[in-house]
């Protein structure tokens, strides 16, 4: 399997996708942020947006201003979450194919 049909959509990482972002947006809006579980399952359900500050950090050696305001890393965060969740979705589904091959 190439990466451009790793990536191709269908209906099995679209909906995996969406319940994604559903979790992902109950977890951060509804989830108490001391609860191990919720800080765990946030975790697990993807923010990147922390990761990419402090690679930029140490690749940068200290962060510009104009990338420390709010809507910039809003948006960086919003994009590089919804880019994990797919990417994640086509692993789950690139998975659980090469399982049902082992099968046969």
């Amino acid at each position: 399997m190439n990466l451009k049909q790793f990536l191709k959509p269908d209906w099995r990482k679209i909906v995996l996708f969406l319940i994604f972002m559903f979790l992902f947006t109950l977890i951060s809006v509804f989830t108490n942020p001391e609860d191990i579980l919720s800080f765990i399952l946030s975790w697990i359900l993807g923010q990147p947006m922390v990761t990419i500050f402090f690679v930029q950090a140490l690749l940068f050696g200290g962060i510009p201003q104009y990338l420390i305001t709010d809507n910039f890393w809003i948006l960086v965060g919003g994009i590089s979450t919804q880019i994990y969740h797919y990417i994640l979705s086509c692993l789950i589904v690139w998975i659980y194919d090469k399982m049902k091959k082992r099968k046969r």
